[in-house]
């Protein structure tokens, strides 16, 4: 637990700006593009992404008026992104803010897979050969996915 929360606090400071964008000052927002663009340093330029998170700033303050939101969430500055067509505006915050977004749930997807199979492996391991007890793990936890198709 204390090394999954050690990876929490890592990825907050790199990405926990972007949902203050609308609170934090000049320095401050360069000092954390700074950080942003030196953790993923072949995907953004330093000075364009400060040029778009300083007018995404003030796109979010017009649209934070619209809403009323105390504090917008990863994913209400990725839909405003998306729903005011701006991909082509703010094309290095709209990278970070899908970056941000599918970290999370990675994380969670490989732990539902290790307990998942943890389950299975107590429960079957002794009565099935190794071929068997394979392709049943990998239904087990693609389950969702078959039920859609109507296989299982």
């Amino acid at each position: 637990m204390s090394q999954r929360l050690t990876a929490y606090e890592k990825v907050h400071a790199v990405f926990g700006f972007l949902t203050e964008i609308h609170d934090v000052d000049q320095k401050a927002l360069e000092d954390s593009c700074a950080k942003l663009a030196d953790f993923y340093h072949s995907d953004f330029d330093l000075q364009e992404l400060i040029l778009e998170c300083q007018h995404f700033k003030h796109h979010v303050n017009q649209n934070k008026q619209r809403t009323q939101a105390q504090k917008l969430t990863t994913t209400q500055l990725y839909d405003i992104i998306k729903s005011d067509g701006l991909e082509s505006t703010f094309p290095d915050t709209e990278v970070a803010l899908r970056i941000h977004l599918t970290l999370m749930p990675t994380n969670c997807t490989g732990e539902r897979f290790f307990f998942k199979l943890n389950v299975i492996t107590n429960h079957l391991r002794s009565c099935m050969l190794q071929p068997s007890f394979s392709a049943l793990s990998i239904m087990s936890i693609k389950s969702d996915l078959l039920g859609q198709n109507g296989l299982f």
